[in-house]
């Protein structure tokens, strides 16, 4: 049952994704930009590159290593090898994005990115970059969580082994 939850959220975030990507591409690409609201505008922007711009006109290596890694985060996800749901649910995420990045270099040469901030100097950005970074940060703090918890566990069975045996 979680698996086709997964994969039905993973799908539908994914369809998310490339609805927003062709309403830009329809009604951005033609004007490039224009506001959107206070610190916030549509850019109509083409990275054939990576995150922040790195590995530009590299799509061919970009796809190779992104299906690679999707493939493996599907079988992960399908077989539940994550412990944690809330791992589980970060990693889904990372996935649904990295399939809507994936299928614009695939289809289009290039990932369509157009939310740009306004206050600060950062990459422009879609909605698939939104979901792998919410994902990535999940994962991240869910992981030193657990470390944390592990580490003072260790030390309470330390500190008890070593009072039992005084």
């Amino acid at each position: 049952m979680l698996q086709a939850v997964t994969f039905a959220v993973i799908a539908l975030l994914t369809v998310i994704d490339q609805i927003t990507k062709y309403i830009v591409v329809l009604y951005l690409k033609p004007i490039g930009m224009t506001d959107f609201i206070p610190g916030v505008r549509l850019n109509y922007l083409e990275n054939t590159g990576a995150a922040f711009g790195s590995m530009t006109g590299n799509t061919v290596l970009l796809s190779v290593i992104t299906a690679v890694v999707l493939v493996a985060l599907l079988i992960a996800l399908g077989k539940k090898v994550f412990s944690s749901k809330i791992l589980h649910w970060g990693v889904a995420l990372i996935t649904a994005g990295g399939i809507g990045n994936l299928i614009d270099r695939v289809f289009r040469g290039y990932v369509t990115d157009f939310f740009e901030f306004t206050f600060i100097k950062f990459p422009v950005f879609n909605v698939a970059d939104c979901l792998i970074t919410v994902g990535a940060v999940i994962s991240i703090i869910y992981l030193v969580y657990d470390i944390v918890v592990s580490i003072k566990k260790e030390k309470a069975e330390k500190a008890a082994k070593e009072h039992n045996d005084d």
